[in-house]
């Protein structure tokens, strides 16, 4: 039997290592903090219970528990949170049922191990149990498509963001911790860091992992994300390509809009995003870019991050991801950091 424990806080994922050595010696258990290694294991192990927290930074304990389910059903899933919002968890509950709640902090090591018992005990009852054959063998082919499905998007997911997660993680684990002791970040600035880089990600694997919107329906989104009525801050978006995008590319525009919007929204009190698709013979050419006179009162900028040293580094990680995903040429950008252009080959 192989417990899997996925624990993005090492010092709480520590004491979980002590408390879970107590476990009998035939009851293997392997404890990691990056999600990606958390998918490679589940890819090449039988895992008997799976114990995840609720952030896990770069993808929700939701997509993974609902990942899971297709690709090892008598896996048992249990969750781990400080997360008091009943209403999130109950949520979540109703999209990926989970067999038990775990809540952190553990004060006695029973509060892990007596519901981890439970969970064994449980995959002991899945893997005996039986089941009609004509539902089975309708079942089974169900699951055949849906693994298979299941098992290229892990392909995908480990070959295309687990490079730039390690970008990431190592900018928020060591770049931000020694840029924040230069600039004499407070905690909480660095907090906002975090969030904001860890927003982006997830935001890209929704996009380019799970994402099956056509093209009105991303643009959709992208109004209920950025448009405020209360502030006036929008997004126009006009597409001028004559020929049909493919999929890839809407999704590529999408997540090119996203980041100027994202950057502006954490940035101003007030914003409008102008966007446009223009069509070469054999390139589509992206451009977005922030009005900042809109964001302007008096001739003045006007932040609601305030902190110029946290909007410095929110460039950078919007930089460094744009750089990343995207082949593109930004002319303008050193003048106007919120101004950027992308030419991407229709084949592409």
């Amino acid at each position: 039997m192989t417990i899997l424990l996925l624990e993005p806080d090492k010092a709480h994922a520590e004491k979980c290592q002590g408390i879970l050595s107590e476990l009998p010696e035939d009851v293997e258990v392997i404890i990691t903090s990056y999600p990606e290694d958390a998918m490679q294991l589940i890819e090449d192990k039988e895992i008997s219970v799976l114990i995840s927290e609720f952030d896990i930074g770069v993808m929700s304990a939701e997509e993974l528990f609902s990942m899971m389910s297709l690709s090892s059903p008598k896996t048992v899933l249990m969750l781990m949170t400080e997360v008091t919002d009943t209403e999130h968890v109950l949520n979540m509950y109703n999209h990926a049922m989970f067999f038990e709640l775990i809540l952190k902090p553990l004060n006695f090591p029973e509060e892990l191990l007596d519901p981890l018992y439970r969970a064994m005990s449980e995959y002991e009852k899945r893997c005996e149990a039986t089941y009609d054959v004509k539902d089975h063998e309708i079942s089974a082919k169900r699951y055949i498509t849906d693994y298979d499905t299941l098992k290229k998007e892990l392909q995908k997911r480990i070959k295309d963001y687990s490079f730039i997660y390690q970008i990431f993680s190592g900018m928020i684990e060591g770049n931000i911790a020694e840029y924040g002791k230069l600039h004499s970040l407070k905690d909480i600035d660095t907090l906002h860091i975090k969030a904001f880089a860890q927003g982006l990600i997830a935001e890209y694997i929704r996009v380019f992992i799970f994402g099956d919107k056509n093209y009105e329906g991303y643009m959709a989104r992208i109004s209920e994300l950025f448009d405020n009525k209360t502030t006036g801050s929008k997004v126009t978006i006009e597409n001028h390509a004559t020929s049909e995008l493919s999929d890839s590319q809407v999704k590529s525009f999408y997540f090119f809009v996203y980041l100027c919007a994202y950057l502006s929204k954490n940035m101003f009190s007030i914003y409008k995003i102008n966007a446009t698709i223009d069509e070469k013979e054999d390139t589509y050419v992206y451009r977005a870019a922030n009005d900042l006179e809109i964001s302007k009162i008096n001739g003045e900028l006007i932040y609601i991050e305030d902190n110029k040293h946290v909007r410095d580094m929110y460039h950078t990680i919007t930089d460094t991801l744009l750089k990343t995903v995207f082949l593109k040429t930004m002319k303008g950008y050193e003048e106007n950091p919120y101004f950027m252009l992308v030419m991407l080959g229709k084949d592409s």
